[in-house]
């Protein structure tokens, strides 16, 4: 038999501390707790992106409305699968640019009221030149130089990584061809072959 004691809040408690959170506080609020903050000399860099945050999140959705509106409309050979999975792409980056911008406002490193727009200024941007490619009707070229340029760094460390092993190292490295239906048979396994 086991026993397990649980110290759950009061209500009262519960709803003092829902009442702390600061993304639930309204601008009023915010505003007289960064002026409370500031006359008694502490950091309000939080309550400052949070205020930010209030303007700069429904500026987002919109942002992702003309997105999703270009690229709805884009036919491609991928179909509407290739505008989808990129849609989502762009948009996980621009979660994971504001997690990081908000933080680093958050810390110090940017200005607070400036850090959660960052992320916007890129979106706005990323919409815009899709907006134009597709009024223009032009082909998308930046999938292509990102391929380019992964096919040129990897060209570039494989000249790297062959010029730092020693040649002994080298013959392990190489890749084995194969036919269909053919076993990767190494040196030494064609050697047991052979003894048996």
């Amino acid at each position: 038999m086991y026993n397990l004691a649980l110290s759950l809040p009061s209500t009262k408690r519960l709803e003092e501390e829902a009442l702390v959170d600061n993304r639930g506080s309204s601008l009023g609020q915010l505003r007289e707790q960064i002026f409370e903050l500031e006359m008694k000399g502490l950091p309000t860099r939080g309550l400052k992106v949070e205020l930010s945050k209030k303007f700069s999140i429904p500026f987002t959705c919109l942002l992702f409305g003309l997105l999703g509106a270009s690229l709805g409309a884009h036919s491609s050979r991928s179909g509407k699968s290739g505008s989808f999975a990129m849609c989502v792409f762009v948009i996980m980056l621009y979660y994971l640019g504001l997690i990081v911008t908000q933080n680093m406002g958050n810390i110090g490193i940017l200005d607070p009221y400036f850090s959660v727009w960052i992320p916007n200024i890129i979106l706005l941007g990323i919409t815009l030149y899709i907006a134009y490619k597709m009024q223009k009707e032009l082909p998308f070229k930046l999938t292509d130089w990102i391929a380019d340029r992964m096919v040129t760094a990897y060209d570039f460390l494989k000249k790297i990584c062959t010029a730092l092993f020693p040649p002994e190292l080298r013959p392990a490295l190489r890749p084995m061809k194969y036919r269909r239906n053919q076993k990767i048979l190494n040196k030494s396994s064609i050697k047991l072959r052979r003894e048996k």
